[in-house]
């Protein structure tokens, strides 16, 4: 039941980042709800995070049209790292979450913007930097409201 619930939150926050989070950007700064679920569920579920992080990436390919198959490759990849080393994190506290979260943001957005030559450090200072803490900002009450989620599931 649990793993259902969480597919369903994982379709809900594809849905709001393809639509809405346009609405909540701060200048250039766009919250990333896809990682969020994707880096819960690597730390807490393991491996599963990989298969979210497929049917995430597919999900936003086919609705961005353009690279398809880059979202998937990028966001797999997130979710079978964090999945793979989520034995070996520190998790229980929210402050090394939120390092763990801000870390996935980098990293993704690094693989994103380094290939397509696109990586500059007023990139990284102007949008990457800016974007990862406000990930990080709505990812800490999203954790919050997952556990509750979780143990109300057991």
């Amino acid at each position: 039941m649990r793993d259902f619930i969480f597919i369903l939150i994982a379709i809900f926050a594809c849905i709001v980042q393809s639509t809405l989070v346009q609405f909540i950007s701060i200048g250039r700064a766009v919250p990333d709800l896809i990682l969020i679920v994707i880096c819960y569920v690597g730390l807490f579920h393991g491996k599963k995070a990989m298969w979210y992080g497929f049917g995430t990436g597919l999900f936003v390919d086919l609705y961005t049209i353009r690279g398809f198959g880059y979202n998937i490759l990028v966001k797999t990849a997130i979710g079978w790292l964090l999945g793979y080393f989520s034995n070996y994190l520190y998790k229980k506290k929210i402050l090394a979450q939120s390092i763990i979260l801000l870390l996935a943001v980098w990293i993704q957005d690094l693989i994103i913007a380094i290939p397509k030559g696109q990586f500059y450090f007023r990139t990284f200072y102007g949008r990457i930097f800016p974007s990862s803490i406000y990930t990080v900002a709505i990812g800490i009450p999203l954790f919050f409201l997952f556990r509750r989620i979780d143990r109300e599931g057991e």
